[in-house]
Parts: C-alpha cells; structure tokens; sequence
C-alpha cells in the first residue's frame, strides 16, 4: 500500500514538475512576443559614432516630465517616418523615463533603431574642452524652464552640430534626400512672419548649425553676458530667444533692417555657408498672435486640395504653442491642419489625441 501511494506522489510531482516547466515557456514566448515597456534610467547624450551632423536633431523636453505628451509624440513619429535622419535625440529634464505611459513606450519601441532618450546634462556640455575654448571655465546657465529651453538648443547644437526643432511641428518631408535638392548651405536659419504686416524675423524653433559655428557661438556670448549682467538676469524680460538670434545674425551675416519684408531674400548673406530659408519651408502659415489662427477652423469641400497647396512647399509645419494651445483635435481633416498631417505623417500618436480629446 505504501508502495502504491510512493508511486502516486511520484507521478503527481512529475506531472507538475511537466506542468510547471510548460507555463515557465509558454509565458517566456509570451515575453518576447510581447514585450512590456518599464522605466528607463536616462544617461547623458554622446555621440556614439562620427555621424554626419546632417543627420541628427535634438529635442528638448525641459518642463521635467518623464513622459512625452501625445504632440511631442506626433513631432518625434512624423520626424522619423520622413526625415531620413540617423540620430532623434529627445532629452529629458529628468533622471528616467517613465515607459509604462502608453505613448511613450510606443514611440520607445516602434523608432528604437533612430529615436533615443536621453537626460539632459549642461554641465558636462559646459565642461567641454570646445566650449571651455570658446566661453571660458564655468559660465552660468539660466534655470526657469523657458530660458532653459532657450540657451539649451544653443549649447547642444554648438557643441554636437546638427538640427534642433521645437515638439511642435509636424514633420512631412525629408531633411536629407529632399534637401539636396533646394542646395541649403550646411548652416540653416529659419525667417518667419511676425505681424499682420508680414514683416520678417528670424526663429528659433528651428535651425541646424555646425558644430563651433561663429553665429551661435555670438548668439551664446550675448545670453552669457546678460546671466553675468545682475539687473538683466532679474529681469522677467531678458529673452535668450529669437532677438538674440536676429541680433546675432545681423551683425555677422546680413544688413537686416527694421521694416524687413519678401526684400530681404534677394540680399546676399556675408557669413560662409548659410542659408536663410522663407517662411513656407518650415512655417508655411501666416498668424497673428493672440488670436485663434484661421488655418486651424477652414470648413472645406475638397479638404485634400486645399491642405495640399497649404503644406506644398514645407518640410516641416509648425503649430506654435503659444497659438494653438488649449484648440481640440477632434479629426475632421476638412477643419484641422494638423488632423490632415496626423493622419498621414504620425498615425500612431493621433489617435492617443482623439481618444482623450487632447488640445495640440
């Protein structure tokens, strides 16, 4: 009797042992049929290879959130469906990554051969023997997030080379191959509309330098000088952004007047290997700010035509913030700019604004 029960609890481990070690399987092909997104420590940006610095653009996410919102998502997604560069650099101002946000770890996964996280780290930047050439040991950096974002993509495209472009635009076309065929120097500034008047000044939400560029490097100069400047620094005015990149340019490249309209392109630029880009490459709609802009509330009978002659020339379209913030994207691509390119260019991330009726 005794035999028999032996047996039977011997058989009875088997058969779990069997069971046990074919879950252990099956929920390890599960895994890696299906991988779940976790947190990620983010470590400083270095360039792992002498990539061209054509091919490489930074995005900066300062507020200090470790996920993306579902428009920087749209910007990163359409940026690596299109653009044909090698390196997306969005950089954080935080210690990880939190990729058990839904979006985030779509964009983590699905653009993982050319999108990669980063955290931001000035210091080391600032300690770089090019820069420690060029500013001098230990400059000080502004802290409040806007200025921050303002003096960042400077110091990082000075120091690496490459794009830098705001997390909100929509990209449609690519900066490599398309590129070459309007001859832009490698140096690229951005002229936009800036009043009713249209009256031209140049931005910066996006631009690509070389690395050491004599423009960005005045440009850095003149936002170090005013952090050493005591009543500048106090001062809720003092912008680090486009009149420091108009006066710096200015001074180094161009007679750039006051009244500047469609003129100012056909005056030949006096620094090496710059282009000035018009309006319509990168921000081909004309706004007036505080006022809801026209190009987001069209009611149109051929929607497709109309957006197609809208964003014909442009690489790229850029939804400011400061305009579009808080306006909902419900999809009606006979309405919405940014439904139409949605769909088209960042179709992953566009639903994750419709779902929760998200503002762009």
């Amino acid at each position: 009797m005794r035999k028999k029960y032996r047996l039977l609890l011997v058989s009875l481990a088997q058969i779990l042992l069997m069971w046990s070690l074919g879950y252990v399987l099956f929920k390890s092909d599960e895994a890696e049929s299906s991988p779940k997104c976790q947190s990620q420590i983010l470590t400083p940006y270095r360039p792992h290879y002498a990539s061209d610095f054509r091919k490489r653009i930074f995005f900066l996410e300062t507020s200090g959130s470790a996920v993306l919102k579902s428009r920087q998502a749209c910007t990163i997604e359409s940026a690596a469906r299109t653009s044909d560069l090698d390196e997306i650099v969005v950089l954080f101002n935080s210690e990880f990554v939190n990729l058990n946000h839904e979006i985030t770890c779509k964009i983590a996964t699905e653009f993982n051969h050319v999108v990669k996280f980063h955290r931001i780290d000035v210091e080391h930047v600032l300690k770089s023997e090019m820069f420690v050439e060029a500013f001098g040991k230990n400059p000080k950096f502004p802290k409040s997030v806007v200025k921050l974002s303002d003096f960042l993509r400077l110091v990082y495209v000075f120091r690496y080379g490459g794009w830098y472009a705001d997390l909100d635009f929509v990209f449609r076309k690519s900066l490599i191959n398309e590129a070459e065929a309007v001859k832009w120097e490698a140096n690229v500034v951005t002229a936009v509309y800036i009043t009713t008047h249209f009256r031209i000044r140049l931005s910066n939400c996006i631009f690509r330098f070389e690395a050491g560029n004599d423009v960005l490097k005045r440009y850095i100069k003149k936002v170090l000088d005013l952090m050493n400047d005591a009543e500048a620094k106090k001062s809720h005015r003092t912008t680090f952004g486009p009149p420091l990149l108009n006066w710096s340019f200015k001074e180094k490249c161009l007679n750039f007047k006051g009244d500047d309209g469609e003129e100012i392109f056909s005056r030949p630029l006096s620094c090496p290997r710059m282009s000035m880009v018009r309006p319509k490459t990168f921000v081909p709609i004309r706004f007036t700010k505080g006022h809801q802009p026209s190009w987001l509330s069209y009611s149109l009978e051929e929607p497709q035509k109309h957006w197609d002659e809208v964003n014909e020339d442009a690489f790229a379209v850029h939804f400011y913030g400061s305009q579009t913030r808080g306006l909902r994207i419900t999809g009606d691509e006979s309405r919405e700019n940014y439904a139409y390119l949605g769909r088209r260019f960042c179709p992953t991330s566009l639903p994750f604004m419709l779902r929760s009726l998200s503002s762009i």
